[in-house]
């Protein structure tokens, strides 16, 4: 989904763990 791809980049870019 759209969505979820966008959601996992932008929190990984915002809250990055690693």
């Amino acid at each position: 989904i759209f969505l979820s791809f966008w959601a996992e980049v932008h929190y990984n870019s915002i809250y990055p763990e690693g």
